[in-house]
């Protein structure tokens, strides 16, 4: 066999030639080609042709490779047009033969590879993409090696899925859902996973490096192209890893590979709202048999202990329990409350479907009972699905929306202080609930305990956000306590004081809603009003350009009678703004106000 030169020029074999894409020849055939021609040609492609071909891919010579690999595109379009039965034969030994490439040492080949299998997976089709996952499965068994074939698995199936081709014809993986955990599944969570996590552990391979966040991505990949029917075969390994660690590294693991299932399936255009609620559903009560912890096998009845049955046992011997699944099934609760939420953010409901708020009806209780639950994962995420629920109109939401807000509240204080993430997620709920849901209250003195946590919080960046969207609700359902009172006086300093423009524009906003609903008596204006003149030589542009801000708000929206009383003071602190301030913008501010 001669030297391949090029791999798009004429390849020649045996004497004859066999064109390249490129150089080829349009030939038209003849009209009519009798059967015995075509067998004949058939047979010489299938017994000299490609064998030839596949024993010239399979020579070792590394520095040959970046001729000798891509050839390999071009036999899998000519294998494409032998009858099925040779068809198959040549395909399974020509990715065989790529396979077994992967084990090169070079990094260049075993890229090359990866690239010219997943040109051949996309020009054979969906039907034997199976097939492309299995063999390298087949030629990649230990060590490194399955690091490469997570890597080489990631490559296959992020190419045939790319948006980028427009190609909807790989937009069905149920027939390599099985292929797709097990490998993904030995590199997130296997032996190998383990070596590689280790301090000591030195590569320079680049799939070793990058397979476990590939893993990751095939589970996503999975999920956003899996029927509803085969979504089970994607969590069947993660109820493997919980039956047997509760450690907290490959709890981790399990709670990233389920939050990027998350978001495939919320992508997945298969996962129609009612197979959705469904599947939530499902989950969240834990009612499929592959979600419920299984029975402990103990000794049976009839002489089932009669091999060690003496009459005396000098050493007793204990079977532990290793079953950790029951102390890790909430993990599925939380994926089944995470996932709802998602979808009820990303508006996949239609509220007005009859036939989806029957399946909703179930879900009020269902997420309410949640809130109870000991698990501190459970309640968190029932505490963001609790005020989405709340927003749809099923008829039991008006009956359980106070004793939801009861049960956030009973959180709040069990928890005793404001800086856990649970505190922070259930003050954003229960404003959500308080401004959406009219039937919620609050008693006074829940109120007094809810002001009396909020006010430590009112200048700490990071927790302001929930501190300033409970406030907003309360100041909108007119509570009116005298403690509430003396927290808008912190809100007045912190309007002024705050180095962060966003907290600022909250408090303004806050402060403005108050002054403009609450009884403000003749002296309590007085003493506001006089703050803000004050201020109004604040040593920050940014406080000074925020109290500008309120004054123009007030004197647009406040009763005028009332601030004539106070025009004369207002309008000396706003002169010497506008002829003693530095910053043209408070002076322009200023000037407006006027």
């Amino acid at each position: 066999m001669e030297a391949v030169q090029d791999t798009d020029a004429a390849i020649v074999v045996d004497g004859e030639s066999l064109e390249g894409e490129e150089n080829a020849v349009d030939v038209q055939p003849p009209s009519v080609a009798p059967s015995v021609d075509v067998k004949k040609v058939s047979d010489a492609v299938n017994m000299h042709l490609l064998p030839a071909l596949l024993g010239y891919l399979e020579n070792r010579d590394e520095n040959e490779d970046s001729l000798r690999i891509p050839i390999a595109f071009r036999i899998a379009n000519v294998a494409l047009h032998l009858p099925s039965s040779a068809r198959e034969a040549q395909l399974g030994k020509l990715l065989t033969v790529l396979s077994q490439a992967l084990r090169s040492r070079s990094q260049d080949t075993r890229d090359l590879v990866r690239e010219t299998m997943s040109r051949i997976a996309v020009a054979l089709g969906p039907t034997y993409l199976p097939l492309a996952l299995r063999e390298p499965r087949a030629a990649l068994v230990r060590g490194p090696q399955l690091h490469v074939l997570a890597y080489v698995t990631h490559a296959l199936l992020t190419y045939v899925t790319s948006p980028d081709r427009g190609d909807a014809a790989f937009d069905d993986l149920n027939g390599c859902i099985d292929a797709l955990t097990h490998v993904t599944s030995e590199v997130v969570f296997g032996e190998s996973s383990k070596a590689v996590q280790h301090e000591d552990f030195r590569t320079k391979m680049r799939e070793v490096k990058g397979s476990t966040s590939r893993g990751l991505d095939c589970f996503a990949l999975g999920a956003r192209y899996v029927s509803p029917n085969r979504i089970s075969a994607l969590l069947v390994p993660l109820r493997s890893v919980m039956e047997v660690t509760t450690s907290t590294k490959p709890m981790q693991q399990v709670e990233e590979v389920l939050r990027r299932i998350a978001g495939g399936l919320n992508a997945n255009k298969r996962l129609d709202p009612a197979v959705l609620l469904v599947l939530c559903h499902t989950l969240i009560s834990q009612n499929a048999k592959f979600l419920q912890a299984g029975e402990r096998k103990g000794v049976s009845g009839k002489g089932g202990g009669r091999k060690n049955d003496y009459i005396v046992q000098t050493k007793r011997k204990i079977v532990p329990d290793n079953d950790h699944y029951a102390h890790n099934s909430y993990r599925f609760v939380v994926f089944g409350l995470d996932l709802f939420t998602t979808a009820y953010r990303h508006a996949r409901f239609d509220l007005r479907d009859a036939q989806l708020l029957a399946r909703l009806e179930l879900f009020v209780n269902l997420i309410g009972n949640t809130l109870y639950a000991e698990s501190e994962a459970v309640i968190a995420a029932a505490l963001k699905a609790g005020p989405c629920i709340l927003q749809c109109p099923p008829k039991a939401v008006p009956s359980s929306a106070p004793l939801m807000s009861r049960q956030i509240l009973a959180i709040i204080q069990s928890v005793g202080s404001a800086e856990s993430e649970v505190a922070q997620t259930a003050f954003k709920s229960l404003a959500t609930i308080l401004r959406e849901c009219p039937t919620s209250n609050v008693k006074e003195r829940d109120l007094l305990f809810l002001l009396e946590l909020l006010a430590p919080d009112l200048e700490e960046p990071t927790r302001q956000a929930s501190v300033f969207a409970l406030l907003r609700a309360i100041v909108a359902r007119k509570f009116v306590v005298p403690e509430l009172y003396d927290l808008m006086t912190v809100v007045s300093s912190i309007l002024v004081t705050s180095q962060s423009a966003h907290t600022r524009e909250s408090a303004r906003s806050l402060l403005l809603q108050f002054l403009l609903d609450y009884p403000q008596g003749a002296s309590r204006l007085q003493t506001t009003l006089t703050f803000f003149s004050r201020n109004l030589s604040y040593e920050h542009a940014s406080g000074r350009s925020s109290v500008l801000e309120l004054l123009h708000a007030l004197l647009t929206k406040f009763d005028m009678g009332l601030m004539a009383t106070h025009a004369g003071m207002l309008f000396v602190a706003l002169v010497l703004c506008v002829a003693n301030d530095a910053d043209k913008g408070c002076r322009v501010a200023a000037a407006g106000v006027i």
